[in-house]
């Protein structure tokens, strides 16, 4: 599976070393790839006729090549001897600047999920 990498601004890099405690010497790097799971009854969390309707704009977006439209998110901390990573399916977002800007709560519990897994690797 190829991901396909995302710019972080470094106004949010700072925000999420800031919120989760992230050292200067660990990067953090967020990807994309496309999601594998259906979007019909995937797109909404609250049923019909909503899951429709989010559906067919997500299927118009992916065929028209639009990766943001239904991925997977994958966050990755690293020194460049080891690194963490952490994961989020099912997101459908118009762009890297809408995920770090809407999902910035996920982006955190993402990079701090990756910053733990991370600093499991290299404890003693």
């Amino acid at each position: 599976m190829s991901y396909e990498p995302c710019y972080i601004s470094p106004d949010v890099d700072a925000a999420i070393r800031a919120a989760v405690g992230i050292p200067a010497h660990i990067r953090i790097d967020l990807h994309i790839t496309p999601e594998d799971i259906p979007v019909r009854g995937n797109a909404s969390a609250w049923g019909e006729p909503e899951d429709s309707e989010h559906a067919a704009a997500i299927e118009n977006r992916l065929a028209n090549g639009e990766l943001w439209a239904w991925c997977v998110v994958r966050v990755t901390c690293t020194d460049g001897t080891a690194e963490g990573m952490a994961y989020l399916g099912g997101c459908s977002y118009e762009d890297t600047d809408d995920f770090t800007k809407y999902a910035s709560g996920y982006l955190c519990d993402l990079a701090d999920e990756a910053y733990d897994y991370f600093q499991a690797k290299v404890a003693p």
